[in-house]
């Protein structure tokens, strides 16, 4: 793995081939697919640097989460465009611009169809969705049941975790402090993980955990207004 210095280097040269190469492959193949690809791989880069950022170098990642968003839309403008009326942000991980709108206390960028996601990224659409409005409980039953489908042994540590998430929305400010700890925990567990290993580096496995912060449990904490003792807090604001 290459030096966390490096590795800011190393996702703004991932970025620029993306929005170079990727999206006029995507183009001159006419595939809205490779546009949807390209839009993710792009939000992953820039949330990725915002982590790191905010984690290893304790420092304001306010800047890369802006351009995650706007870095993420340049290229879902050719999605769009070969997507036609099809095109759907939902094909795309869409639920993380809204997590990182709320770190920056922007807007809902769009209205978030629950119906359109399916397991895993539905139960982090539920919520994203809470965090500017209400809670789906319906929706959230079916993300969880789609989750464990995938595989009951495979998926616990992510089920756990996000059970942990759903007390964090519904305790009470005193027991905050207790389901943090416990978030911790968890997330550390996410080094040896095989669920968690299949994603990117801004999920923290293997030789990430210690560089990223759980960033679903950040915006949980703002959300509620907790201000604990946590290296997964959101510290900045405008």
């Amino acid at each position: 793995m290459l030096p966390p210095s490096e590795l800011l280097e190393y996702r703004d040269e991932n970025v620029k081939i993306a929005k170079s190469i990727g999206l006029k492959a995507a183009t001159r193949s006419k595939s809205y697919h490779h546009a949807c690809r390209t839009a993710l791989s792009v939000l992953f880069d820039r949330l990725f640097q915002a982590l790191l950022t905010w984690r290893h170098f304790n420092q304001d990642p306010r800047k890369y989460l802006v351009l995650a968003l706007s870095d993420y839309f340049d290229c879902w403008k050719v999605a769009e465009k070969l997507g036609g009326e099809d095109a759907k942000h939902t094909d795309a991980n869409s639920e993380l611009l809204f997590l990182i709108a709320f770190l920056l206390d922007r807007p809902a960028p769009f209205t978030l169809n629950l119906n359109d996601m399916q397991a895993p990224t539905l139960v982090d659409g539920v919520i994203a969705n809470w965090l500017y409005g209400a809670w789906d409980e319906s929706q959230w039953d079916r993300g969880m049941q789609g989750v464990v489908q995938l595989g009951e042994k495979r998926t616990k540590l992510f089920v756990a975790t996000h059970e942990n998430y759903r007390e964090c929305v519904f305790s009470s400010i005193e027991q905050l402090p207790k389901l943090f700890d416990r978030g911790d925990s968890l997330f550390k567990k996410r080094v040896k993980n095989s669920f968690y290993g299949d994603g990117p580096p801004t999920e923290g496995d293997n030789g990430y955990n210690d560089l990223v912060p759980d960033y679903i449990l950040a915006a949980i904490a703002k959300k509620r207004g907790y201000q604990g003792d946590s290296v997964h807090l959101w510290r900045w604001s405008q």
